[in-house]
């Protein structure tokens, strides 16, 4: 198993920085729902703070501008995990799809004699086998990464508001 992440790992080398953006972008797109949830907060609390209707339509506007920016962060860390993993991903898979096509044609023929190496049980095995691979390294990567940095980021958020609040929402993450 080491030795297969470390191959991947090396053949995923020359795709470096795509893979950089795609972690960036899954930062920024996983640490948005923390924001949003203070922003809600704070316009939800000012309904029962202010009593000044003015002043309390002023502030909240205010606030909800704040979205605009939190949409523009999810659009361009969307974009940068897609596009960042996608081609990661894609790049993979054709390196992967390539090396085995070749070592296929190095056997002899009559290794494909055998059943279990018809052309058909070959093809589509190199098909799922590179498949998986591109799981592990694209957009699936991509959404665990996205999920890992909303959970931080939402402990973070719960412990900076409420120790109490943090602590208990720690102890309610699976392991």
């Amino acid at each position: 198993r080491a030795e297969v992440s470390r191959r991947i790992k090396q053949l995923s080398r020359k795709d470096f920085w795509y893979s950089v953006v795609g972690y960036a972008g899954s930062l920024i797109a996983g640490a948005l729902p923390a924001g949003e949830a203070v922003l809600f907060g704070l316009i939800t609390g000012n309904f029962f703070l202010l009593d000044n209707g003015d002043e309390m339509k002023a502030t909240n506007t205010s606030l909800s501008l704040w979205f605009i920016l939190l949409a523009l962060l999810s659009f361009l860390g969307n974009v940068m995990s897609g596009i960042g993993f996608g081609v990661t991903g894609s790049r993979l898979t054709c390196r992967l799809r390539v090396l085995v096509f070749e070592k296929l044609m190095r056997y002899t023929i009559s290794f494909f004699d055998f059943p279990e190496n018809s052309t058909g049980e070959l093809t589509t095995r190199l098909e799922e086998d590179s498949e998986l691979v591109s799981n592990v390294t694209g957009q699936q990567l991509g959404q665990r990464v996205q999920v890992f940095a909303t959970l931080a980021t939402g402990l973070c958020t719960a412990l900076a508001f409420s120790w109490e609040v943090g602590l208990t929402a720690m102890g309610c993450v699976p392991l």
